[in-house]
């Protein structure tokens, strides 16, 4: 057909179809079911509309139109579509997914994007100097925050409307209250919709300093190759340190830092037969290390006279031929005097306080026999010393300070077989931190003459509930044998706020150590390795 020529070819059932029409040509290629459709048109000018484009996927279509420079683009993805429409060299895009948009307008060289999230929207802007924007209203559009940076730029905005959105007024917001203090803006914010606290307060009237955004967070740092199944921190000379039993190693082990390696490590400097607890007590500059071993059963104390690096040198052995299974070890100073009580879980045992006498511990006080004690815990109440003494055969009982000794006072009612008890002080009351392997753990309230329960957590499987500090904020943690460990934070009234949790296998204690500036928590593991975490500071509001 003169210069220009029409061609058929058919492939099977499907047809190759390409016809071409002065020098543009149109060109159908079917696929299957299924069409995908090029139709070329002539030139404009200087331009040429390159091609009309249509796939069809099933009952959905792709539509492509090329008109000059700029493109026209459709595409529907179910019965929700796509559509980009030129306008200029600028372009204004909206983006339909089921009931609700995602709109992206370009004005300029700059965007403003707002992204609909089910009913409530979120809106983002992000602009250059754009100069003629004096005016913006974003009222009632269902916005629950504002991403940081939202208005920057805006140089010559002078009316902001932000009215009728149920702002969520926490950390995310602050950027908003600094931008508008530094800005001078006039507007319009709307009230708080949570959280309940601030339920119907001005916007204006919140100040940056009213949220607090800083929140701690435990990292992994380190991991030491061995198990534990006691981690006691201590202090001595403004330095703190932290003893590690090791029973399957068979020693005491003394966590240092490493100054070149950036690293701790952790050294024995005792060694016996299954110690099940190596308890410090710094003590006139010097360093006493109480050993709690298996076999044969007995305590043995060791003292370190010089500085870091000095060997620690027996001096005495607690218990001979009186303690059948020593458990734990805890001490307290009462006046001038330290005290050592050792507990003693066999069925026949008898825990036991010791005085320290200035060249050795001796036997003080015997406490009641039989009864398979697992921890005891120091602590004052009411302004006098006392202790709670936890067995497998008993609810835990409360002593308290005769002034020659510990006399019964009362027991913890409605817990047994409570296998721990861990103390703290808050706001001039004292809490009591209960573990339970085989039920939840509880939190109690010294109310001066009893405990009362205020709050129990799930630890089926626990053998630690201990709370500590750490670069002065205060924890729970709850190890578990079976779970990942919870770390919760101390509210103000002694209320356990869930914070994070650990991968710590199978933890018998937990201890705070400081390195300056840094602060870490250490993990005895007793089926794993000993772990190691670092506190790290992060702000929410940033």
């Amino acid at each position: 057909m003169c210069l220009y020529v029409s061609l058929c070819v058919s492939m099977c059932l499907y047809v190759s179809l390409c016809v071409s029409m002065g020098p543009y040509g149109s060109l159908w290629v079917p696929m299957g079911l299924y069409v995908s459709l090029c139709v070329s048109m002539v030139s404009m000018g200087l331009y040429v509309s390159l091609c009309v484009s249509m796939v069809s996927m099933g009952l959905y279509v792709s539509l492509c139109v090329s008109m000059c420079l700029y493109v026209s683009l459709w595409v529907p993805m179910g019965p929700y579509g796509s559509l980009w429409v030129p306008m200029g060299l600028y372009v204004s895009l909206c983006v339909s997914m089921y009931l609700y948009g995602s709109l992206w307008v370009s004005m300029c060289l700059y965007v403003s994007l707002w992204v609909s999230m089910g009913l409530y929207g979120s809106l983002w802007v992000s602009m250059g100097p754009i100069p003629h924007i004096p005016h913006r209203s974003l009222a009632n559009n269902h916005l629950q925050t504002l991403p940081k940076g939202l208005f920057q730029g805006l140089e010559t905005l002078n009316q902001l409307d932000l009215r009728g959105n149920p702002f969520q007024c926490s950390c995310p917001i602050r950027w908003l209250l600094t931008w508008l203090d530094r800005a001078s803006v006039p507007t319009e914010l709307g009230v708080c919709q949570s959280p309940p606290q601030l339920r119907g307060t001005p916007v204006g009237q919140l100040q940056p300093r009213d949220f607090q955004c800083l929140r701690t967070e435990l990292r992994p740092f380190q991991s030491l190759p061995f198990s534990s199944l006691s981690a006691e921190p201590f202090a001595l000379g403004g330095q703190g340190g932290v003893v590690l039993a090791q029973p399957h190693s068979g020693a005491c082990a003394l966590l240092e830092w490493d100054q070149l390696e950036g690293r701790f490590r952790a050294p024995a400097v005792i060694n016996g037969t299954s110690p099940i607890a190596c308890h410090p007590i710094p003590l006139s500059g010097s360093l006493l290390l109480i050993m709690a071993q298996l076999s044969p059963p007995s305590s043995s104390v060791w003292l370190r006279s010089g500085g870091p690096g000095s060997p620690f040198t027996l001096i005495q052995t607690l218990g001979s031929g009186l303690l059948r299974r020593p458990h734990s070890v805890s001490s307290a100073r009462l006046g001038p005097h330290w005290y050592l009580g050792v507990t003693d879980s066999s069925k026949g045992g008898t825990s036991a306080i010791y005085r320290w006498g200035g060249r050795g511990f001796y036997r003080h006080q015997s406490l009641r026999p039989w009864h398979r004690d697992t921890h005891m815990e120091f602590l004052e109440l009411g302004g006098s010393p006392a202790l709670v003494l936890c067995s497998g055969a008993r609810r835990p009982l409360v002593y308290r300070w005769s002034g020659a000794g510990f006399v019964p006072h009362t027991d913890i009612p409605h817990v047994p077989d409570v296998y721990a008890a861990k103390h703290f002080r808050m706001r001039g009351n004292v809490f009591l931190c209960l573990s339970r392997f085989l039920g939840d753990a509880k939190v109690m309230r010294w109310e001066g003459s009893m405990f009362r329960e205020v709050q129990h957590v799930p630890a089926r499987g626990s053998l630690v509930f201990q709370p500590l500090s750490i670069g002065g904020h205060r924890y729970v943690l709850l190890g578990n044998d079976y779970a990942p460990s919870r770390v919760y934070r101390l509210g103000p009234g002694g209320q356990l706020e869930p914070m994070q949790e650990l991968l710590a296998p199978s933890p018998r204690s937990f201890a705070p150590i400081s390195m300056g500036h840094r602060h870490f928590l250490v993990a005895s593991s007793f089926k794993g390795a000993t772990q190691i975490y670092r506190q790290v500071t992060i702000d929410m509001g940033a």
